[in-house]
């Protein structure tokens, strides 16, 4: 796990800013953010938008995922040869009466293949990213959902700028936005 502090300047972070929540940006809703690419879990609404899908480009916006993926890379000394699925989601703060008094998303893996999750937040909000000590291991079925066995192992603050680059087998969950927008751009990559 690394967090990246001002993976790139300010100008291109406020350009991504700009882009994603100016008018004319394609968000689409979706009944339940958390549930990922499988099923809907928790009814927690929110909107999306899909760069890439199953390793196709699925989005005339596909190029802002360039520059994030290229200082991943130069920070971790790695190369990726595939974006397998990137997604933004946009989650605004929701009532009690909605998400109920449990504020803690589904713990998930994004995929069951092996891969990299690079989470870049678009904005400063509240609404941590969660990573517990769990690690999916390939051919057991995933069993989604709030596990008292999850121990967390960190918690990451949404920070303009800020990238959580992450081995993909790592479970790992948010907490609701209980003040401000929160804003993510999520990218899996091999």
């Amino acid at each position: 796990m690394k967090i990246i502090d001002n993976s790139l300047p300010v100008v291109f972070q406020d350009h991504v800013k700009d882009v994603l929540l100016g008018n004319n940006f394609p968000w689409f809703y979706q009944k339940d953010l958390t549930g990922g690419y499988r099923t809907e879990i928790q009814s927690r609404p929110g909107l999306g938008h899909y760069f890439v899908v199953d390793g196709q480009n699925n989005s005339d916006y596909v190029h802002l995922l360039d520059p994030i993926i290229k200082s991943v890379e130069a920070s971790t000394n790695r190369t990726f040869s595939k974006i397998l699925n990137a997604r933004t989601f946009l989650q605004l703060p929701l009532s009690p009466k909605i998400i109920g008094k449990d504020t803690v998303d589904t713990f998930h893996v994004d995929l069951e293949e092996e891969h990299f999750v690079i989470l870049y937040y678009v904005l400063d909000s509240d609404g941590q990213t969660i990573l517990s000590d769990r690690q999916y291991t390939s051919g057991v079925k995933v069993m989604m959902g709030v596990d008292e066995d999850y121990q967390i192992v960190k918690k990451v603050k949404p920070k303009q700028g800020r990238v959580l680059f992450f081995n993909g087998n790592v479970f790992h969950t948010a907490l609701q936005p209980k003040k401000n927008v929160r804003c993510v751009l999520n990218i899996n990559v091999i």
